[in-house]
């Protein structure tokens, strides 16, 4: 092993935050991912940026408290986990604002990396669904069409020195939960198999690690539909967040460095 183990810092998607505080409970966006992080002996934070913020905005807030942590702590190596728009915050801090390349390896999961038609639809629409969507959030839909993520992704290029993993998911549209639907077979007719908000084509970045079998709320923890054991629901999302940590140190700290365990998380079979 090299030393001290980089933190992981998992960072949560549009309209998201680190977690909400209620009387007597917790709600985490990653649920039960500090817990795991934590079993597993991985140092790891979970930040709270702007909820509806451009990618530009929640990079630099995500750069700022890497600042912070940085100062208080002397740590030297992160890896920034983004779920959804969080992989495209975190793409935007590694490539403008980290001069002292710290960040070693970004790791996306379901992330809309050349855009999603729903924010097209959010912008465009005279739906109310999507007259709300775009009060609530237009400044962050602006950025995660295809149009503005080609974009992005010209402006923006990968850096040679950081490790660039992803993952997608993918559900038939019977297997979504009721209000997801619309938005798969919008997904489906325009880019193809889809979580509900994002398509595996659009997932893909860097080393693709294949598809897993969990709408875009499984992906980090959340099932909004009937538990059925037959399809894999609810997804083990955990499984799949050990595996993506070992992954990671194996190929930055060397095949067998750590004691974190690797298996293929349950869902769909992983496609490479």
């Amino acid at each position: 092993m090299k030393g001290r183990l980089p933190t992981f810092v998992f960072v949560h998607g549009f309209m998201g935050t680190n977690e909400i505080k209620l009387p007597g409970l917790t709600l985490e966006y990653f649920r039960g991912v500090k817990g795991l992080m934590a079993r597993l002996g991985v140092p790891c934070l979970i930040p709270a940026l702007p909820r509806v913020a451009s990618i530009e905005k929640r990079g630099r807030v995500l750069a700022q408290f890497l600042d912070r942590f940085q100062d208080e702590t002397a740590a030297t190596r992160f890896v920034l986990v983004g779920s959804s728009q969080g992989g495209l915050d975190s793409r935007f801090a590694a490539a403008n604002l980290d001069p002292q390349a710290r960040i070693v390896a970004i790791v996306t999961i379901g992330t809309p990396h050349r855009g999603s038609s729903v924010a097209a639809w959010a912008l465009a629409s005279a739906n109310p669904l999507a007259v709300l969507m775009r009060l609530i959030g237009r400044a962050a839909l602006a950025d995660l069409g295809p149009e503005p993520c080609a974009r992005f992704n010209q402006a923006n290029p990968d850096r040679a020195d950081v490790l660039y993993l992803s993952w997608a998911g993918q559900r038939p549209v019977n297997e979504m939960p009721l209000w997801l639907r619309p938005f798969a077979r919008m997904l489906t007719k325009r880019e193809g198999g889809n979580d509900g908000h994002v398509a595996v084509a659009s997932a893909r970045w860097g080393e693709f690690q294949g598809v897993v079998r969990a709408d875009h709320y499984e992906q980090f923890g959340w099932n909004f539909a009937r538990a059925r054991p037959a399809i894999e629901r609810p997804f083990d999302h955990l499984a799949l967040y050990e595996d993506m940590v070992g992954r990671v140190l194996d190929r930055l700290e060397g095949p067998g460095s750590t004691a974190v365990s690797r298996h293929t998380p349950t869902g769909r079979p992983a496609t490479h």
